[in-house]
């Protein structure tokens, strides 16, 4: 009798140790699972930002492409340098005019 009880109360132990460690096991992978998706979500904020950077980037050199074009061709027009401080100023205008427009 004694035996078997002492037997009984070991299958509890194991059992309740087997129990324990499937909830452990369990909640160490949801931790897991949660920090892989915080990581993941880092990654696509930053590649985001990037994106939004370089795109202002080249919105800036293309604003800076436009206006050197302006000023060239302004320049032909009127056969002489546009150059001038102001007519810089007039023309860097006129392209910022355009890219709030759109």
């Amino acid at each position: 009798m004694e035996r078997e009880r002492a037997l009984a109360a070991a299958r509890a132990e194991a059992q309740a140790i087997v129990e324990r460690a499937q909830r452990l096991a369990a909640e160490e992978g949801r931790a897991i699972v949660d920090q892989a998706r915080a990581h993941a979500e880092r990654i696509r904020s930053e590649a985001e930002q990037d994106a939004a950077r370089e795109r202002e980037a080249a919105l800036v050199a293309l604003r800076n492409d436009v206006v050197e074009l302006a000023l060239a061709a302004a320049g032909k027009v009127l056969e002489r340098k546009v150059g001038e401080p102001e007519d810089r100023r007039l023309v860097e205008e006129f392209v910022a005019d355009l890219g709030r427009q759109s």
